[in-house]
């Protein structure tokens, strides 16, 4: 018997069969085994943008709606929306200002003190915010901050309270350089780039004195767990500690600008709520009460 494929495509095969009568030709059905086709490539595609998910943050940020609070009783803040609770607000406040403001690091140098102008502006800073119950008043220990707070302490009655985690940034060697001098260096531009990488020679990093500011408010948080306080301090310090409050890396420090005599709001629950009401202003009530 001998057997021959008609075609691919047939099912059968065509055999010759030889017998005493003679050969015929028949066909007899046999099974192909099955082929599985091939799956083709789907043809490529663009990649696709994975959808942003929405979270809603931890932290609240002023004009956010997220948090608002209001006085519900003497000397007590409270969040109206529930997410913080009672909360202890934090007066973050710039000295005044000083013969060599905005021309020396003068840093941790002492015998700096405020000038007849800056006098002149924190006793305005002291009346408009003798319209706040403020329970206590915190400074660093240097001359300015001390000066400062003195005047905004006057009102209440308070006497300021000197907390040496409030100290100005450490800045070593460049302590009392000329900030002209300064700004030629190479390392300036790490300063302004890159602070989280600064370590000021013979000095601190950023990232330290962030820590030991952050660490002060919270502590001072635990000591007054509702109500006002005015913390009294400077200007790194103040944008290291707003910095970490907003969730913002350190490199970015340099986005943050606080003058002197200004007032930053900070409201912190001992839930671990924290929300920034305001930055940088003039100290009037209204615009963050």
């Amino acid at each position: 018997m001998e057997a021959r494929r008609v075609g691919d495509s047939d099912l059968y095969l065509h055999e010759k069969v030889s017998s005493d009568s003679g050969s015929v030709e028949a066909y007899r059905a046999r099974a192909r085994p099955y082929r599985r086709p091939p799956t083709p490539c789907p043809p490529p595609t663009a990649p696709r943008r994975p959808r942003p998910v929405h979270r809603r943050p931890r932290h609240g940020v002023a004009g956010t709606g997220h948090a608002r609070c209001s006085r519900s009783g003497p000397g007590r803040i409270t969040d109206t929306s529930g997410s913080l609770g009672t909360v202890t607000r934090l007066l973050l406040i710039r000295h005044a200002p000083v013969a060599t403001t905005g021309k020396v690091l003068y840093g941790r140098e002492p015998g700096h003190h405020i000038t007849k102008a800056g006098l002149a502006a924190a006793r305005e800073l002291a009346l408009r915010l003798g319209k706040v119950d403020i329970q206590a008043v915190y400074c660093s220990p240097l001359e300015r901050t001390r000066e400062t707070a003195a005047r905004i302490a006057e009102p209440h009655g308070h006497s300021p309270v000197g907390e040496a985690g409030l100290m100005e940034v450490d800045y070593g060697e460049w302590t009392g350089q000329e900030l002209a001098k300064l700004y030629k260096m190479p390392e300036w531009k790490t300063v302004v780039r890159q602070p989280s990488r600064m370590r000021f020679p013979g000095g601190e990093s950023l990232a330290e004195a962030q820590l030991r500011g952050v660490q002060v408010c919270e502590e001072l948080v635990g000591r007054h767990p509702d109500g006002t306080i005015a913390i009294v301090t400077h200007s790194d310090i103040i944008r290291l500690v707003l910095g970490f409050y907003l969730g913002q890396p350190l490199d970015f420090l340099s986005r943050l600008t606080v003058s002197p005599t200004s007032v930053s709001v900070l409201d912190i629950s001992k839930k671990g709520g924290v929300m920034v009401t305001a930055v940088n202003t003039n100290g009037d009530p209204v615009s963050w009460q």
